[in-house]
């Protein structure tokens, strides 16, 4: 039989009742976590978009000082470039100045306002242009006696080189001179001499070819131990006083060459000698 009673009615609508709460919590519960599911995606998206807006906007600041930086080197290059054909300019300004005052003679510039002028003065322009004349003839001559080998930029060779070492020497001379003291003092002379027979290496005379000669004095007795000429005209000369007998070293210095030409030998106080 079936039990109609009214106790039985309310446990079934209670357990309906309670089964209905729960499915209706149970959908609550996945509809809310749906939502949150949608938030959190949502979330990242914008937060991933942001973190892009962000590198994209510090690679463009990045750039931008790249840039910035080129720029000012770039305005700093030119800057320079400015100034360096600023400084020709007034070189070449100097120049052209200099040729007319030598061409028309020192009155050639004269400032009239805020111009400069040149002033044709017949005398001083004649005066000049012979002055110029003297010059290029002299020039000329100097050019002739260096040779078209020198003219070409030649440059000594091993063999030159080694031609000249054979050809080339120190001359010392010496003289007494007066003395207050008891020892005798000495006036020794250096310079460099050339063989007559082989005066010349490579069309030029071998003189031409040396720069420079040094000196060395034994540093033990000389308070300046070093002397150096330079005066192709004396052929190299240099005087030095002496009162007792040490070696000297003679190095002569070849243009374009760097290693010298060594000449070494031991004073003499009574004759002439060449090593």
């Amino acid at each position: 039989m079936a039990n109609n009673s009214p106790e039985g009615s309310g446990i079934v609508r209670n357990v309906l009742i309670g089964v209905i709460g729960t499915i209706t919590a149970a959908a609550i519960v996945y509809v809310a976590n749906l939502h949150m599911k949608q938030f959190v995606s949502e979330a990242t998206t914008e937060f991933k978009a942001a973190k892009k807006v962000q590198e994209q906007a510090t690679n463009s600041l990045l750039e931008t000082q790249s840039k910035a930086q080129r720029i000012s080197k770039e305005v700093e290059d030119a800057k320079k470039s400015f100034n360096e054909d600023l400084n020709r300019a007034k070189n070449n300004l100097s120049e052209v100045r200099e040729a007319l005052t030598n061409l028309f003679g020192p009155n050639a510039i004269e400032s009239q306002g805020k111009e400069s002028v040149v002033a044709y003065d017949l005398s001083a322009m004649q005066e000049s242009i012979s002055d110029l004349v003297g010059r290029v003839s002299k020039l000329e001559q100097q050019f002739k006696n260096i040779g078209p080998s020198v003219a070409a930029g030649y440059k000594l060779t091993p063999g030159d080189v080694a031609t000249i070492s054979r050809v080339v020497w120190i001359e010392q001379s010496a003289i007494e001179v007066p003395s207050k003291g008891e020892k005798s003092w000495y006036k020794l002379t250096y310079r460099v001499s050339v063989n007559p027979a082989a005066a010349t290496v490579a069309e030029k005379p071998v003189m031409d070819w040396i720069e420079r000669v040094e000196y060395k004095f034994s540093e033990r007795w000389f308070y300046n131990p070093r002397m150096t000429s330079e005066d192709r005209t004396k052929s190299f000369e240099v005087d030095i006083n002496v009162w007792g007998r040490t070696n000297v070293l003679v190095e002569i210095y070849l243009k374009g060459v760097e290693k010298p030409i060594d000449r070494e030998n031991m004073m003499s106080l009574r004759q002439k000698v060449t090593f």
